[in-house]
């Protein structure tokens, strides 16, 4: 009985798992991804230390269901501010001259931006789901 418990529970927790949003921090992985899978990417820049709205934003949208549907249409890519190590990240916050966290990037197949946004009310939060749906 222990031994088909410990079955279930490992087969629910695969499924589970299975159903995540895959981020990478890799950019350059990500443009082959998205050339691959002719797919949009979508670029989030946080700051892990010192964004309490990256917390809601992750909290409001990210781990949503909704977004979930879109996480499976575009190639997700987490850029952190706070990574101060990682001289490529920091390299991509330049150049995508990104001041405020957090922000989002739409950029297509080839890496051209789409569409920025980097104030969020609840009412844009609700605009942008909705502009992602449509990718």
């Amino acid at each position: 009985m222990k031994k088909l418990l410990l079955v279930i529970i490992c087969l629910f927790s695969v499924g589970i798992y299975a159903q995540d949003a895959q981020w990478t921090s890799d950019f350059e992985q990500a443009v082959k991804i998205a050339q691959d899978q002719n797919k949009p990417i979508l670029v989030y820049f946080k700051d892990s230390q010192n964004c309490d709205a990256c917390k809601k934003i992750e909290t409001t949208v990210i781990n949503n269901s909704n977004f979930s549907q879109i996480a499976d249409r575009v190639v997700l890519v987490s850029i952190d501010n706070a990574n101060d190590d990682d001289a490529t990240q920091r390299k991509i916050i330049h150049y995508n001259n990104t001041k405020t966290f957090p922000s989002f990037v739409t950029l297509d197949s080839k890496g051209s931006p789409i569409n920025v946004v980097n104030e969020f009310s609840d009412q844009s939060i609700e605009q942008y789901i909705g502009f992602l749906k449509q990718l």
